[in-house]
């Protein structure tokens, strides 16, 4: 509020003073802008017919240009557009040809490691069928082997076992 009152203060002391000032220069600055532009104004009338003239030369010159190039590119490109198919065209075959024998030696890598795999295994199922068989064999023996000495045995006792009955059975009817 302090500042406000300086302000007001101010205003009224030099007010119509800056009025002035205003005025004056605001006139002084829109005398210069009127010559200006009549100046301006002037110098279009007076080489305005040159300017125009010049920048439909220059305009006609850019087109020329614009279209000479645009000329050339076509041709340059129509001519060396079978020279770029036939670039393209050989690289392409290239391309294929390294793929079709890089498939190729693929393939056959890929077949000969099959062939090894199925070598190793069947080479694998052979040993363990021989040892299966050869363990199953023994095993057959030693179960052999067992059963007849139980049957053995069980026949042994059988007999001691008859012949202790029938010696007591003797003895029984002897007494």
């Amino acid at each position: 509020s302090l500042q406000m009152s300086a302000f007001d203060e101010l205003v009224k002391n030099q007010g119509s003073e800056l009025v002035e000032k205003f005025a004056r220069d605001s006139g002084t600055l829109g005398a210069l802008i009127t010559r200006h532009i009549s100046e301006f104004d002037r110098t279009v009338k007076t080489f305005g017919g040159e300017i125009v003239e010049r920048m439909g030369q220059r305009t006609q010159d850019i087109h020329e240009s614009l279209k000479t190039y645009v000329d050339n590119f076509d041709t340059r490109f129509t001519s060396n557009g079978g020279a770029i198919t036939a670039v393209l065209d050989q690289r392409l075959v290239q391309f294929e040809t390294t793929i079709g024998e890089r498939v190729s030696n693929f393939d056959a890598s890929l077949n000969s490691k099959i062939a090894n795999l199925d070598g190793t295994i069947e080479g694998h199922i052979k040993t363990f069928d021989e040892q299966l068989g050869g363990r199953v064999g023994a095993l057959e023996q030693s179960f052999d082997t067992r059963a007849k000495s139980v049957t053995e045995t069980i026949d042994g006792r059988l007999n001691t076992l008859s012949t202790t009955l029938t010696e007591g059975a003797t003895q029984a009817i002897q007494s």
